[in-house]
């Protein structure tokens, strides 16, 4: 085992312990405060430091804009070493993202008006998913972003597309293959599929044309490095990469796309 492997799995292990004994209560209801706000879902290891700071900075360099961590991890909580069976418990997941859904209705009825955007990283892909699909027709995000998520590439993204506004975004990398090549082939995605994940694997494009026109896909590429992002699982998360290729896509004041997003 390669130096670099034994430091990633100590750093995730303390990130799974972190989430477990600190965490955060689970989420009760969506707290907009401006124009627009971004739910952030996190992995299947819930709360950790580097994704609440994330929700903070949205906060503080999105124009407009409020965020909140949604951890869904803290609903129906189960302790474990490795948090796995976040990712396989998958009727759990579909209750999880349904109490989401519900959430999002509610908090709609007052504020008809706010636009409302999804980050999700990892794990979190899949519950942004399952909550399109527990939602009304008539529901609109803004938009969807995904980082290094953890659904199959084949997934019916019918219903997601179809919720969004402005479209869904899908950041992947072929360096991520620890985590969503070995990991979900051994344990399956998030939808259950023994694959490759859409995180190392961009996802197949819908048929219809005005549903595909809304799926927009970024690859890691080695000068991505200089932001931060070595193109492993968490390099998505850096935060120069996401001030220039993420945080733009949910700046409602605009609608710049950074280039390479295809």
């Amino acid at each position: 085992m390669t130096r670099s492997v034994r430091e990633t799995l100590r750093g995730a292990v303390a990130l799974a312990l972190c989430a477990n004994v600190v965490g955060c209560a689970a989420p009760g209801r969506i707290e907009s405060t401006r124009p627009a706000h971004v739910i952030v879902l996190p992995g299947i290891g819930g709360w950790d430091p580097f994704i609440d700071a994330i929700a903070r900075r949205i906060a503080r360099e999105v124009p407009n804009t409020s965020a909140q961590l949604w951890d869904w991890t803290r609903i129906e909580p189960q302790f474990s070493f490795d948090n796995l069976h976040n990712l396989t418990n998958l009727e759990r997941n579909l209750r999880r993202a349904k109490q989401l859904a519900g959430q999002l209705e509610t908090w709609r009825v007052n504020h008809p008006t706010t636009r409302i955007s999804i980050l999700a990283f990892s794990g979190g892909a899949g519950i942004a998913a399952f909550t399109c699909e527990a939602l009304p027709a008539d529901f609109r995000f803004d938009r969807i972003v995904l980082v290094s998520g953890g659904l199959s590439p084949g997934y019916d993204l019918t219903p997601v597309l179809r919720r969004t506004e402005r479209g869904l975004f899908n950041y992947y990398s072929s360096e991520d293959r620890y985590v969503l090549r070995d990991l979900t082939r051994l344990h399956g995605t998030m939808d259950r599929k023994n694959s490759d994940s859409c995180g190392l694997t961009p996802f197949k494009r819908p048929a219809d044309t005005q549903l595909a026109a809304k799926l927009r896909q970024l690859e890691w590429r080695p000068e991505m490095k200089k932001l931060g992002n070595d193109g492993g699982h968490v390099g998505g998360l850096a935060t120069p990469f996401l001030r220039d290729y993420v945080f733009p896509l949910l700046d409602p004041t605009h609608d710049r796309i950074p280039a390479g997003w295809r």
